[in-house]
């Protein structure tokens, strides 16, 4: 499991733990694998109905350098990267002009400095990837299963049938550890945070998800370099964004766009909202106006396929359970709205990336505070992944923070420590994880709304402004860049792109673990359960950083 830059710690070779994993979407698949790998018994709890689900989702997933990274440091990385396609540059663009505003270039330099690079994969892609991870790894999986009760203290699961029918008989799994991988709408969170769990406040905004098909831009000349080009391309309109990059699908390796817009939320509560919207059983491909909380119902079942914009190409699209307003879905489909998209703030092309998509995926956010703990006081209950850290949907960082939770509580796991110490690398766990988190999901809603800000207006000109001067630096060679522009355009993404679990957990283990280790085992010295420490860092890999004063990515 280990790859080429993966610092050796010491590793159990007993006291393996008893894990039932809650959620087989990215976290959950993640931390199973890892788990597993570990040395660990796992088994994983799927509401889906087969894992030929995974392949469904369509949708793009950024997969930033410190998420390449625990791939490599997984000894993975040779194996994503036939999956995947590789960032140049991020271009931000003027949403109703289509004028180039900014461009932030992935210099060479620079991400050898990282050593990892930043990369698009398809959502059911990377899903399907880690559970294959996970299969041949031992995890044991029970997919169409619907957890209906937790008992945090044995621990236990118990659950029933995703399909429930009358003939369906309850089926409790017994551990050492539960782990909450449920996302978002996650049922394994109030048990671990309690009432802070209902304490969300509804985001000012929807992120709506869709994806075109290549083939079908590249019948268009003003959208076919879209389809050739590996840059992040973003459109920045009067309070509404659009952006979008390539994947590719691995079972029949055709590309496609996959298209992230922001616009803003309707209030379901308020009757005087009318704009159209598709109404419910309607087939004749073209908007009805609906006002009110009904705007926002899914397809109904028996309402049979809808048609989009005159097209003969027919949709099935699945029925909204639950107006999505009510609550935050990731994978309900709905009929694309133009009005809803404010597709007429936008210039020609992404006006066409939107008439071409085939559906929509709108996400409405809670947005929470950082939960007071990700640990049941009993010490066998652990969240990782939204369910820990809901994120701003459809942002670069919902999975790279899964993958990261997922290496993190593993390595602690992993270290030779007996059974008992348990609730301790849980809490251990949460103190490295927490801080890291909580600045990233702050910083994922103030870009957000960066490339929201409504036009015209002082704030937008300003930030305008900023953009261009920035794209003149970014266009300079890395080598006749000035020290203060350097730092100004990669500080921050230094912080997020830079970041090394490993560091963390070697820290604690050097500091705090080998003792503790020393103790559980009645050794007289702890050194020979810590890693070697010359004073260089931990594992002596020091800080990574970029010395802009010899404008050379370095190792410091």
């Amino acid at each position: 499991m280990p790859g080429k830059h993966t610092p050796i710690l010491p590793r159990r070779t007993a006291d393996f733990l008893r894990i039932v994993v809650v959620g087989g979407s990215i976290a959950g698949l993640a931390t199973a694998y890892a788990l597993r790998e570990s040395g660990h018994h796992v088994t994983v709890l799927e509401q889906r109905i087969s894992p030929a689900a995974y392949t469904q989702s369509k949708g793009g997933v950024r997969c930033p350098p410190n998420m390449s990274r625990v791939f490599d440091q997984w000894g993975l990385g040779h194996a994503i990267e036939q999956l995947v396609i590789k960032a140049d540059k991020f271009t931000f663009l003027e949403g109703h002009s289509g004028d180039n505003l900014g461009l932030l270039v992935l210099h060479e330099k620079v991400m050898k400095a990282l050593a990892a690079d930043f990369h698009y994969i398809q959502h059911g892609a990377l899903m399907n990837f880690l559970y294959t991870l996970a299969v041949e790894a031992g995890v044991e999986f029970h997919f169409n299963s619907r957890v209906t009760h937790v008992d945090p203290h044995a621990p236990s699961v118990t659950c029933i049938s995703h399909t429930y029918s009358p003939s369906s008989s309850p089926q409790t799994y017994i551990g050492d550890l539960i782990v909450g991988a449920d996302g978002h709408n996650s049922v394994i969170r109030p048990v671990v945070v309690g009432p802070q769990a209902d304490h969300g406040v509804r985001d000012k905004r929807v992120s709506v998800n869709m994806v075109v098909p290549c083939a079908e831009m590249r019948q268009h000349p003003d959208l076919v370099e879209l389809t050739e080009s590996p840059e992040w391309t973003l459109w920045l309109a009067d309070n509404c964004a659009m952006h979008g990059l390539l994947v590719v699908d691995p079972e029949t390796n055709d590309r496609s766009y996959a298209v992230v817009m922001h616009v803003p939320a309707p209030d379901p509560s308020e009757p005087s909202y009318s704009d159209p919207v598709f109404a419910p059983g309607s087939t004749d491909g073209r908007s009805t106006p609906v006002g009110g909380a009904a705007a926002w119902s899914g397809i109904p079942e028996g309402s049979g396929p809808t048609q989009r914009h005159g097209r003969n190409k027919s949709v099935a699209f699945e029925e909204g359970r639950k107006e999505w307003w009510e609550q935050e879905s990731w994978d309900v489909r709905f009929p694309v709205d133009e009005a809803f998209l404010l597709a007429d703030r936008f210039e020609p092309r992404a006006q066409k990336l939107i008439r071409m998509a085939e559906w929509m995926i709108p996400t409405v956010y809670d947005i929470h505070e950082p939960f007071d703990s990700w640990v049941h006081e009993a010490g066998k209950v652990v969240l990782v992944g939204e369910a820990a850290h809901p994120l701003m949907p459809n942002g670069s960082h919902n999975a790279s923070m899964a993958i990261e939770d997922a290496l993190t509580l593993s390595t602690l796991l992993s270290l030779p420590l007996p059974k008992s110490t348990t609730p301790l690398l849980l809490e251990t766990y949460e103190e490295l994880r927490s801080p890291r988190v909580a600045t990233v999901q702050l910083s994922e809603r103030r870009k957000r709304d960066f490339i929201c800000i409504p036009s015209p207006s002082p704030l937008q000109q300003m930030r305008d402004v900023g953009l261009r001067e920035a794209k003149q630096k970014a266009l300079l060679d890395w080598d006749d860049a000035d020290e203060e522009g350097l730092r100004a355009t990669w500080e921050e993404y230094l912080d997020v792109f830079g970041w090394n679990c490993w560091e963390g957990v070697g820290g604690w283990w050097v500091v705090w673990g080998a003792a503790a280790a020393a103790r559980a085992n009645g050794a007289d010295r702890y050194e020979e359960y810590a890693d070697g420490n010359d004073g260089q860092g931990v594992f002596g890999l020091g800080k990574m950083e970029i010395n802009v004063v010899s404008r050379n990515a370095i190792v410091a």
